[in-house]
């Protein structure tokens, strides 16, 4: 009997500590803040944009930038990348190209220099039984130039009156040719009744082709007007549907607890820290004015350090200002949520009936 309970206690042991690691393991994800931050900077028509999100204490992370419509993002666990964008995958290829190349030629060159310094002794000595041959070899070469020179001369002699029988040939091929451009003149005279008859006929199909063109405009006009009123009528139609189910005594407690969780939800994942330092003007000082109104109508910016100043003397459309954005959210306030809405009959019902 005591051997079995002994391996009940083992058996009760591991469990016990199995459970625990399960416990642990949980309460880690649930309660271990994803973390978020959020850097922007604009002037004019550039943007970049650098996020970066990690979790489990910097164990996975997941950063990327966007600069003017280009995505680069990277997912690493324990430093490993695992997902790449390959466009950076390329660069890092290349980089590790370039400089395994740079290392190579600083080699070939240590090589070459210790080679030039070893045989450079033995250089010395034949650069003296080199030169008194290269001075032979000069004294040569000067008399076969001498006489080069005097057969090019003669060469040059013939060269000149070949190129003064061309010269009396094109001038009698310019006359040649003025004279059939007259006679070409002549009878383009004689044609001319002809022409301004086709001349006629062009400048009709020309206008058909406009009335055409005209034409196929507005109909494609009218076609983008219709599509447009139809997408109204059919949010229109939605907006109503929407209003009827809220207005249903039977959605109404639904629709109630769906909002606060929702609430419930933007007041834990807010961000808890934001920096803004922006300028922004448009041409019309009115409209700068108007879009300033707009912002006061958002107080709950200002309880953070945002400072979003107007240009009313600007003469073209600016933009620029640097943006901060740190919070975290915990992964318990999503799953308590789930619960709830889960355990609600209203919201329930309301689903199915959908479905």
């Amino acid at each position: 009997m005591s051997i079995v309970i002994l391996i009940l206690k083992i058996i009760g042991i591991i469990v016990l500590v199995l459970l625990a690691l399960i416990l642990f393991l949980l309460g880690i994800v649930l309660f271990c803040p994803v973390r978020y931050v959020v850097l922007a900077n604009t002037k004019q028509l550039d943007y970049h944009v650098s996020f970066k999100i990690t979790w489990l204490l910097f164990i996975i992370r997941f950063c990327g930038t966007l600069q003017n419509e280009k995505l680069i993002y990277s997912v690493k666990i324990f430093g490993h990348s695992f997902l790449v964008d390959p466009t950076t995958t390329k660069q890092k290829k290349d980089s590790t190209n370039r400089n395994k190349k740079h290392k190579k030629n600083k080699k070939n060159k240590k090589s070459k220099k210790y080679k030039k310094s070893k045989y450079s002794d033995t250089s010395k000595k034949n650069t003296k039984a080199k030169s008194d041959e290269e001075k032979n070899d000069s004294i040569l070469l000067l008399k076969d130039n001498a006489d080069s020179i005097n057969h090019k001369k003669q060469d040059i002699s013939k060269v000149e009156m070949q190129q003064q029988k061309q010269q009396k040939q094109d001038k009698y091929q310019k006359q040649e040719k003025q004279q059939q451009k007259q006679e070409k003149q002549k009878q383009q005279k004689r044609e001319s009744g002809q022409d301004k008859k086709s001349g006629f006929e062009e400048f009709f199909k020309k206008k058909q082709r406009l009335f055409q063109k005209a034409k196929s405009v507005c109909h494609g006009l009218k076609e983008a007007f219709l599509h447009a009123k139809d997408k109204v009528v059919f949010l229109k139609e939605k907006q109503e549907e929407i209003k009827r189910q809220i207005a249903d005594e039977k959605n109404r407690k639904a629709v109630r607890h769906l909002w606060k969780e929702i609430k419930y939800l933007l007041h834990h994942f807010k961000p808890r820290k934001i920096k803004a330092d922006a300028v922004f003007s448009t041409t019309d000082p009115a409209l700068t004015g108007q879009l300033t109104g707009l912002l006061c109508l958002f107080p709950f910016l200002f309880n953070y350090e945002v400072h979003i100043i107007p240009d009313f003397e600007a003469d073209s459309y600016q933009f620029q200002g640097n943006l901060m954005i740190k919070g975290h959210i915990h992964l318990i306030h999503a799953l308590c949520t789930a619960i709830r809405v889960l355990l609600d009959k209203n919201i329930m019902k309301w689903i199915k009936r959908k479905l």
